[in-house]
């Protein structure tokens, strides 16, 4: 794939996601001319408003538009921009708006024929499908307190929405265990095009720097390509994006993320 393949992949397989979840989850989904959202409220993921192609001479009415529907409570307050997003100048646009960027992240994709998966796993560590409510409860906790830096009160809340939709076909989710205690995360959602998307990959502060989230990302991989996938992507913070190339992944594009502060 070339890189403007693996750009749209990135966002393609990403707002596939939302609008299944939003499906299976029964969840308020808006998908308008120029902009969509998912509003899973009280949990943060998937939460977002995403897509936007506004033109340059009506950005500014546009995002007053959603900025509407976000006090209204109708529209979530975080805003995904990417590679697609119009105007160029979004982002800045949304800060002239009142919005303030939370943070950015690095999209990543490789070709599945290059993926590097001689690396031992880490001893005392089994990775496994989420397949039962007990395994989907320590999944949902590892990625609310790991990933999103959610209070425990918070868990339930994820845990909630995920349980609607586990069995939305396609979609799978994977908990890394460290001596039988919960420990990492990751979920692989294998688009209509055939391309896997990795998502929540995350562990938990007390198992970080072991190999865990090599080997619980690395897991979903090594099953996409045995599906068929040809190519896979995901999104990195700056702290993972050096454990995503030990597996053959380069960055490609970046990927912000906002809210409204009033």
């Amino acid at each position: 794939m070339t890189d403007s393949e693996i750009i749209r992949a990135i966002e393609s397989n990403l707002f596939e996601l939302y609008r299944k979840v939003a499906t299976f989850s029964r969840r308020p989904l808006y998908t308008g001319p120029f902009v969509s959202w998912v509003n899973c409220a009280p949990s943060r993921w998937p939460s977002t408003i995403f897509g936007a192609n506004f033109d340059a001479e009506d950005a500014g009415e546009r995002i007053r538009f959603v900025k509407d529907h976000i006090r209204d409570g109708s529209a979530p307050n975080f805003w995904s921009t990417g590679p697609s997003t119009r105007p160029a100048n979004l982002d800045t646009l949304l800060m002239s708006e009142g919005f303030e960027k939370m943070w950015t992240t690095a999209g990543m994709g490789m070709e599945l024929s290059e993926l590097k998966s001689d690396f031992e796993m880490p001893r005392g560590l089994e990775v496994e499908i989420v397949s039962d409510d007990r395994a989907l409860r320590d999944w949902a906790r590892v990625v609310a307190l790991g990933l999103f830096g959610c209070a425990e009160s918070e868990v339930d809340n994820f845990y909630v929405l995920m349980k609607t939709i586990t069995d939305c076909d396609r979609l799978e989710l994977y908990l890394a265990r460290q001596d039988g205690k919960p420990a990492g995360s990751a979920t692989s959602y294998l688009s209509s095009d055939g391309i896997a998307g990795i998502y929540h990959v995350a562990t938990l502060p007390e198992f970080r720097r072991r190999g865990i989230g090599r080997s619980v990302t690395l897991a979903p991989l090594l099953t996409s390509r045995a599906l068929g996938a040809q190519a896979a992507i995901l999104q990195a913070t700056a702290a993972g994006e050096s454990v995503y190339r030990q597996l053959g992944f380069r960055t490609i594009c970046t990927l912000g993320r906002y809210r409204l502060v009033d």
